[in-house]
């Protein structure tokens, strides 16, 4: 249990780091940055263009880990990681659509808490 957990931490960092290697770049060049409000802080202004989507990266980490080092779980009918990951996944949607609104608006103003909830 400690060797598939230690391994699946190692697997996940690999896979985020070099997905974001990629994803990060391109993110920046489409310009898909966060939208910093007027209204807010001014030190807020030095995280204009922060790339959004970032998520993507853990999520398809995630996606990996379950899929390879869960396996030989789901080998054995033990699908208890399964669930883990649906809820991953479910909450990476909120987060994509999320982001994804505010790109498509141009403004830091997302999905609404009630939308969220």
């Amino acid at each position: 249990m400690t060797v598939r957990l230690t391994l699946s931490f190692i697997i996940a960092f690999l896979v985020s780091s070099g997905v974001g290697a990629f994803l990060v770049p391109w993110l920046r060049k489409i310009k898909a940055g966060q939208m910093i409000r007027e209204d807010g802080p001014t030190w807020h202004m030095s995280k204009s263009g922060t790339p959004t989507m970032g998520g993507l990266m853990f999520i398809a980490a995630c996606v990996f880990v379950c899929l390879t080092v869960g396996f030989q779980s789901m080998l054995d009918g033990d699908y208890g990681h399964i669930f883990l990951l649906m809820f991953a996944l479910i909450f990476g949607a909120i987060g994509f659509l999320d982001d994804y609104e505010k790109l498509k608006r141009k403004k830091n103003l997302g999905l609404t808490a009630k939308t969220k909830f």
